[in-house]
């Protein structure tokens, strides 16, 4: 699956042709909720327009130290994403913390990192293991661990190993 985390953020037509433009070429794309149901109308218009087909994943949640998230604004993002006129739209969150618990929706968790805590700015790190055990990602997000590595294909293994050694302990419990 490709994954263009984009994160759009727009009114429901602009976000149309640009939803219509990235469906011909990646499976899923993040979006903020930020803008509303719109944004959402916006991606199922583009895609029909193009007759292909994008999972959205809504940002719920960030990494980062000081965003104005609250707990509030993350529980409308979900209430929205998971009414059934997106069923068929809306394939999970990106989220600090499992957010929903609608069945088949996906939890990516962002801001993993085997090494750090932070970095030298506002980005807070959680290592595979807590993102999967305590944080219930389905699937991990990995930037900077795996690209500012001089082997970035071993690390990416690495990453995949740990994050899947978690998941293994998860269903063993």
């Amino acid at each position: 699956l490709l994954f263009e985390d984009r994160k759009l953020a727009d009114i429901g037509n602009t976000v149309k042709h640009q939803s219509a433009s990235i469906s011909e070429w990646a499976d899923l794309l993040t979006v903020h909720g930020l803008p509303g149901p719109g944004l959402l109308q916006g991606v199922k218009d583009g895609c029909m327009s193009t007759g292909k087909t994008l999972g959205v994943l809504l940002v719920a949640e960030m990494s980062n130290a000081g965003n104005l998230f609250t707990s509030e604004f993350t529980q409308a993002v979900v209430n929205m994403g998971e009414k059934e006129e997106w069923a068929h739209t809306l394939s999970g969150f990106i989220a600090q913390s499992r957010v929903s618990q609608k069945p088949g929706m996906l939890q990516l968790t962002p801001g993993v990192h085997m090494a750090e805590a932070s970095d030298k700015g506002d980005q807070r790190y959680t290592s595979p293991h807590q993102a999967v055990t305590e944080k219930g990602a389905d699937l991990v997000i990995v930037g900077r661990g795996i690209c500012a590595d001089d082997s970035p294909g071993l690390k990416a293994e690495e990453y995949r190993q740990e994050a899947w050694k978690a998941y293994i302990s998860t269903i063993q419990e």
